[in-house]
């Protein structure tokens, strides 16, 4: 499909991120929709009047065909009908699968369709690298299907560290038999756009999901997320949690939704934000939802949304510090996070995404950040 790395034209994708219950439209938060660049040989099936959601799980093996993706059936759609390239890696039972690395890089417009069952017993480790370059502009997309089977264990990481004019869509599709655990770390650092969507099916009993996301949403750029986990399983346990900076102009929307599904007596759920506006003209949207038709279960969400008061400004400006300076602070922060949590060569693109954004000086924290948690581990 080599071909297909040559946009013909583009295509409008829509109910992208789309949150399973909605609220009045009005709000503008229930979904999102993007302007992708299309391969020819898809904007051609276009033509001839195929619809774009029917080439969902083009190419995908029969097992994880039929699994909800995060990002709605277009959006995924667009990455498996123009994949540029596709991995199936399959985990023998009892078996450490080590670690699938999924390259997104920028200056190629990759489009990246992974598919990775976990066997019983099992392990693996996947890695989504949405990489780009300063000057660079090219959307890239990842469609990531994950079926873990009974006593499985999967960690995903996303890291999205792209230039101004580049932009990702990441869509996640998981399917948990009974006691599979699935770890979910996702850093979004930068792009001109990001639309990130999970999906997770806790089917099987006592099967668990832990989901963390960190975002910076700088001036001119827009960060869209979608968490969608069905808790159908016994005594399942479903955690949401994100963090984030929002500053100058930046647009954020993000979707939360546990669905505790008749049944599943004795699950857990819980959702939680954290975000700090730094800027007049910033935009946030949060829409935590938690569904239940189950009377024997727990479900928690909230979301912690603020500024800078007056007196903390004016405490940090008798030191020095002003508005803007505490802003790169928690931005800093943040990065020094990812550094040291995804190490490795994720770590090394954390450190050049750094330079070239927040400075040298920025970039090196970032990378001792980095060596400090390397040497934790050794």
């Amino acid at each position: 499909m080599a071909d297909e790395k040559t946009v013909q034209g583009t295509v409008t994708l829509s109910h992208v991120d789309p949150a399973p219950a909605q609220t009045w439209n009005w709000l503008a938060v229930n979904e999102t929709s993007l302007e992708v660049p299309v391969a020819g040989s898809v904007e051609a099936r276009l033509a001839d009047g195929a619809a774009l959601g029917d080439l969902v799980d083009t190419e995908v093996p029969d097992d994880a065909r039929g699994i909800v993706m995060g990002a709605g059936t277009q959006a995924t759609a667009w990455v498996d009908a123009g994949a540029t390239e596709r991995t199936v890696v399959r985990v023998p039972s009892g078996t450490d699968g080590g670690t699938v690395t999924v390259p997104c890089l920028s200056p190629d417009g990759t489009l990246a369709q992974t598919t990775v069952v976990v066997g019983a017993d099992a392990s693996a480790e996947v890695r989504v690298l949405a990489l780009g370059d300063e000057t660079g502009a090219a959307t890239t997309g990842s469609a990531l299907r994950l079926v873990l089977e009974p006593g499985a264990f999967c960690s995903v990481a996303l890291l999205v560290a792209q230039g101004a004019g580049q932009r990702h869509v990441d869509s996640l599709g998981a399917v948990l038999g009974d006691d599979a655990e699935l770890t979910i770390d996702q850093y979004v650092l930068g792009s001109e756009s990001s639309a990130t969507g999970v999906a997770v099916d806790l089917a099987g009993d006592d099967a668990s999901v832990e989901a963390a996301l960190h975002y910076i949403g700088r001036a001119g750029q827009a960060v869209d997320a979608s968490y969608e986990v069905s808790c159908r399983g016994r005594r399942t346990r479903a955690d949401i949690a994100c963090t984030g900076v929002l500053t100058g102009d930046a647009r954020k929307a993000l979707r939360a939704t546990i669905d505790l599904v008749r049944g599943c007596k004795g699950a857990e759920g819980s959702e939680s934000e954290t975000v700090v506006l730094a800027g007049d003209s910033v935009v946030n949207k949060t829409l935590p939802v938690i569904l239940c038709s189950e009377d024997d279960v727990v479900g928690n969400h909230g979301a912690t949304i603020g500024s800078l008061s007056p007196e903390q400004l004016f405490y940090l400006g008798c030191r020095g510090i002003t508005e803007t300076d505490a802003a790169d602070l928690m931005v800093s922060a943040l990065v020094d996070d990812a550094a040291a949590s995804l190490g490795g060569e994720a770590a090394e693109a954390v450190c050049a995404w750094a330079s070239w954004n927040l400075g040298p000086e920025a970039a090196e924290n970032a990378r001792t950040a980095a060596d400090l948690a390397a040497g934790e581990e050794e």
